[in-house]
């Protein structure tokens, strides 16, 4: 071919898009920016297309080899290109948008691998709330949640977002030992105590000792784009701190 036609310039742009978006290349992409982005996927089109096409030629040749009858004779790899390139297109986009999907129902299938390249991910790009919430979930840290609203969690996250899914479309669970709100000073004030419940429920006076499956009914989800802030939370230096306060705030402590 003496020149790419448009329609092979947007194929190899929709082939290296739809590679990018899925795991691990897109958190590959995730790190890049700009016009190396869209360079990144204009590289990963073309190494689909030339694959295909080399995959093709190769099985081609294999078959005229073993005697079926092929007419591509002595044809070079890159006169069979601009003969096929309708076909090497389709197989292409084929391969782009069904592999990396299936690779990603398969690879990342449980919540321990998804956790682990979260974890990379996060460290990665030094999002320190990703981090926040990792460290939450993998040594039982104890962490308080400000959500957009007002209102407060203090729990351990027990179920980390997946990152499979758009950063706004991401959810968290967090298994709540008590509940509040931030008052106008913006003070943490707690109003609801979930601790008795929740030891009640693990027959202890330590819940995080029993099944996390017998918690399940206590987890609030909560989207990650409404959390304000998130922060680890120390409740006896909350308690000490409620000695010094000179006025009552009308909440309860837990």
């Amino acid at each position: 071919m003496t020149g790419i036609p448009g329609f092979y310039v947007l194929l190899i742009i929709a082939i290296g898009y739809s590679i990018s978006n899925y795991l691990p290349l897109q958190y590959r992409m995730a790190q890049l920016s700009g016009y190396r982005q869209y360079g990144a996927i204009i590289l990963y089109g073309l190494c689909c297309l030339l694959a295909v096409a080399a995959l093709m030629y190769s099985c081609c040749v294999l078959f005229v080899s073993i005697g079926y009858r092929i007419s591509l004779g002595g044809m070079r790899f890159e006169s069979f290109v601009a003969e096929y390139m309708f076909d090497i297109s389709i197989a292409s986009l084929a391969l782009a948008f069904s592999v990396p999907y299936l690779l990603n129902k398969s690879y990342y299938r449980d919540d321990e691998r998804k956790r682990g390249i979260f974890y990379k991910v996060s460290i990665k790009s030094r999002n320190e709330l990703d981090i926040c919430l990792l460290e939450s979930a993998m040594l039982y840290k104890p962490l308080l949640l400000v959500l957009d609203t007002g209102k407060v969690y203090y729990g351990y996250v027990e179920k980390t977002p997946n990152p499979l899914d758009d950063k706004e479309a991401q959810y968290l669970g967090i298994l709540p030992f008590a509940s509040g709100y931030r008052d106008e000073k913006l003070r943490v004030v707690f109003t609801k105590d979930y601790l008795s419940a929740l030891a009640d429920e693990a027959d202890t006076t330590s819940p995080e000792l029993g099944n996390i499956e017998n918690f399940m009914e206590f987890v609030k989800i909560i989207p990650i784009r409404s959390i304000k802030s998130a922060n680890f939370f120390d409740m006896e230096k909350y308690r000490e701190s409620l000695a010094h306060r000179p006025t009552d705030t009308g909440g309860r402590v837990v």
